[in-house]
């Protein structure tokens, strides 16, 4: 044989060999490269998204220890029943933010027989327009302390002549006492 048929017989071969390593490795592994990384993106996002859940859980775990109750959150929205004076700042600085001017003062309210809890009796006269006293009362109500709206009276004199400013209000309540 001839120096060229051999390399043309080897030349061929070795086409051969590498057209059948192409076809039944490199192919295959290709393929292979290409299904990895789809699983490696899926990983990927799972991860992501578990890492959000972990998150969102976290926060979640948080809000609920703010609001959970304890016997010391409790004591905190208690009034001092031998001295409300936290509870009576509280009423002037709210007075003042809402611009009404206060008197404030205890009253006696009638207990009941199944009454629970202590309680203050408060009293506050003010004076102010209509929407500045009902922006005390809301924000009273949903304040620092446990209170129960006993009585509330409104007025301001002639109804022909209400103008819903310099209204004169009184309102009772309880402030629940340690």
């Amino acid at each position: 044989m001839s120096s060229v048929k051999k390399i043309i017989i080897y030349s061929s071969v070795s086409a051969i060999i590498v057209l059948l390593l192409v076809i039944f490795l490199i192919v295959p592994f290709i393929s292979s490269i290409k299904r990895t990384s789809g699983e490696i993106l899926n990983i990927r996002k799972d991860i992501v998204s578990f890492k959000n859940d972990v998150a969102r859980a976290e926060e979640f775990r948080q809000g609920y220890e703010d609001l959970k109750i304890t016997p010391e959150k409790i004591e905190k929205r208690l009034v001092d029943f031998s001295a409300p004076i936290d509870l009576i700042g509280f009423l002037e600085i709210l007075a003042q933010e809402t611009g009404l001017s206060v008197d404030i003062f205890p009253i006696s309210l009638p207990k009941k027989e199944k009454q629970v809890w202590d309680y203050v009796g408060i009293s506050v006269e003010s004076k102010g327009s209509f929407p500045e006293i009902m922006r005390f009362l809301g924000r009273l109500e949903s304040g620092s302390y446990f209170i129960k709206v006993e009585k509330f009276y409104a007025r301001q004199g002639k109804l022909e002549d209400f103008t819903g400013e310099n209204i004169s209000a009184r309102l009772d309540f309880k402030a629940f006492a340690k």
